[in-house]
Order: C-alpha cells, then sequence, then structure tokens
C-alpha cells in the first residue's frame, strides 16, 4: 500500500511488558487525586504568576520561619512545593509519551481504514463479477456507508468463512 504512514510491529511481549509498567505506575501513583471537573474550578489556578508567587513564598520563608502563622508548617509547604514541582515533571514527560502514543495510533488507524477501503473496492468489485462469496461482505461492510443508525441498532456481524 502507497503512502503507509507507520509500521511497526508490536509483539506479545511488548504488549505484556507496557500493560505491567502502566499496573505498577498506576499502583505506585494511587495516592494521586482525582478531583472533577467543579472541584478543580473551585481551586486556585496554578499558571505562570501564581507559580512564580508559590516560589518567591517558599524562597523567603525558607529564609524568615518567623513570618510563619500556626497553621502553617514549613516542612508541609516544602512537601507541597516540592510535590507540585515533581509532578509537573511527571506530567509534562508523561504528556510527551501519551502525545507520541495518540499520533502514532491515529496513524496506524489510517493505515487500517485505507487498507479496509481497498479490500471493500476488491470485495465490491468480485460481488458484482458473480463472486458468491464477496456478495455477503460487501453486503456487510457497506453497513459503514449507509446513514447511521443508533448505535444499539447496529449489532456487527459475525465474519464470512469461506467453509
Amino acid at each position: 500500500m502507497k503512502n503507509n504512514f507507520v509500521s511497526l510491529e508490536i509483539s506479545q511481549e511488548l504488549v505484556d511488558e507496557v500493560d505491567r509498567l502502566l499496573k505498577d505506575l498506576e499502583t505506585r501513583l494511587n495516592p494521586l487525586s482525582d478531583l472533577t471537573i467543579a472541584e478543580q474550578r473551585r481551586l486556585a489556578k496554578m499558571g505562570r504568576k501564581n507559580v512564580d508567587f508559590v516560589e518567591r513564598g517558599y524562597r523567603h520563608a525558607d529564609i524568615n520561619r518567623d513570618y510563619l502563622i500556626g497553621k502553617i508548617s514549613f516542612e508541609k509547604f516544602k512537601k507541597d512545593v516540592d510535590l507540585g514541582k515533581w509532578l509537573r515533571i511527571v506530567e509534562k514527560k508523561m504528556g510527551l509519551v501519551s502525545s507520541k502514543v495518540k499520533t502514532t495510533a491515529i496513524l496506524a488507524e489510517s493505515d487500517a481504514y485505507r487498507a479496509a477501503r481497498l479490500y471493500y473496492n476488491a470485495v465490491k468489485a468480485a460481488a458484482r463479477a458473480g463472486d458468491e462469496l464477496a456478495e455477503p461482505i460487501a453486503r456487510d461492510m457497506s453497513i459503514h456507508y449507509r446513514k447511521k443508525k443508533s448505535a444499539q441498532d447496529e449489532v456487527p456481524p459475525a465474519p464470512v468463512s469461506q467453509n
């Protein structure tokens, strides 16, 4: 096929290893929080301006702890600053990997779609020429081009075998 965008072979060993690593990562990072959109909106936004404010406050508090009020522990402040910095680094690295995974998935799916279209065109031609096996395959694949019903109405039929 011309212009194949991506051609990677993923071994079952790699699939299993990635699954294991992702499960391990999820387990290790299990204490991380998960907030709803509404909960996130109620929190202070940490754009560059607020990050700078936190960093300045932290540097000053490290030198002049006398101004820390009773409810503010410098150790807790430090822990939050360090955790935030580290998680932003992790987020950036994971974002780069996620972006590559997403892009490669799009390329692979595009290649697969083009292959399916070529197959469908060949099956249609065979069906028009009177090939009895090709007719039900062409009919089944033509569902893609019909006006869509709801997802509940579409039941994918089993592949037609040559037996």
